[in-house]
């Protein structure tokens, strides 16, 4: 329970952080992924998704790790995301026993952390967790009946600008919604960020008011 909480508290703050992702749109164009053939006995730490840019694979906590600590104590990223992770913090939320995909659609803290690759270079992560969120249910967004996931992504600032973040929260809504029944999908941005912002617009997620003066809250069902 206490590595949940860590990470719902992480999902509120981090949020989705590309400040210019808007700028480097025709870098790389968006393309939605094939089919993937998903076997319910499949262990998470097998899969991969992709775009037309970028590989997404489940975080190895092992040799994934430090590329994790530079990731979330960038300054840049730090700033854009109102984070404040530390080393430890880190290790305990990327730090999750193997399960496989029907095990985890079982139960209630069901969370799946990939990192981003372009061209075999770690460049960030994004994750889903499972989550009753109850600024969801208060503002009549969704049902506690229903199944909603938080969605978050960081990316080094090296990579800003190039269209990335676009297509990676792209791909993880798909399989969200093809795999993992999702009603829904939650997304919380600081508010300075506008152009977090416009990508969630951009792939059809709707805002709704909240009493969150930090931060501004989208959904998106499928």
């Amino acid at each position: 329970m206490l590595d949940l909480f860590i990470v719902l508290i992480w999902f509120f703050v981090t949020s989705l952080v590309l400040p210019s992702d808007s700028l480097g749109a025709e870098i790389c164009h968006v393309q939605l992924g094939g089919a993937l053939n998903l076997s319910r006995s499949e262990n998470i730490e097998q899969l991969k998704l992709a775009t037309a840019c970028c590989q997404l694979r489940p975080v190895d906590p092992d040799s994934d790790l430090n590329f994790m600590i530079k990731l979330f104590g960038n300054p840049k990223v730090r700033r854009m995301s109102g984070d404040r992770l530390d080393a430890d913090r880190v290790k305990v939320i990327f730090r999750r026993g193997q399960r496989t995909l029907a095990s985890a659609l079982s139960v209630r803290d069901l969370a799946i952390d990939f990192v981003i690759e372009v061209d075999n270079e770690l460049v960030g992560s994004i994750q889903l967790v499972r989550a009753d969120l109850q600024a969801i249910y208060d503002y009549e967004i969704g049902r506690p009946s229903e199944t909603w996931f938080s969605i978050g992504y960081s990316l080094m600032p090296e990579v800003w600008g190039r269209g990335y973040g676009t297509q990676v929260v792209d791909r993880v809504l798909q399989f969200a919604f093809d795999h993992l029944n999702a009603t829904g999908v939650h997304a919380s941005v600081l508010k300075k960020n506008a152009a977090s912002r416009n990508i969630l617009k951009k792939l059809e997620f709707s805002g709704f008011p909240t009493a969150d003066r930090k931060h501004d809250h989208f959904f998106r069902r499928p």
